[in-house]
């Protein structure tokens, strides 16, 4: 499953994996619970859950505005265009 969709949920859902992915992340790096979680994430080069979600919504949305050609063609068909037409109005 893709974090676009499970990252759409509440808060206190996903709250159980992050704390569980930054338990695993501190006993693979042999940190203390004083380490800032940010430090952690910085050696692998990734970013905690709810940053990662908002980083590929950001990389979708700029997909969807400036590169339409490589989306999937449910995104870059006609249908996009329907109801986006402004000028009716």
């Amino acid at each position: 499953m893709r974090v676009e969709i499970y990252g759409n949920t509440y808060s206190c859902y996903l709250s159980k994996t992050e704390k569980l992915n930054n338990k695993i992340l501190r006993i693979l790096q042999n940190k203390s619970l004083r380490t800032h979680i940010i430090d952690l994430y910085k050696f692998y080069n990734t970013l905690p859950l709810s940053l990662l979600h908002t980083y590929q919504i950001l990389l979708f949305v700029h997909k969807f505005i400036h590169h339409t050609h490589t989306l999937p063609e449910a995104f870059s068909s006609s249908v996009l265009h329907y109801g986006t037409n402004f000028q009716n109005i």
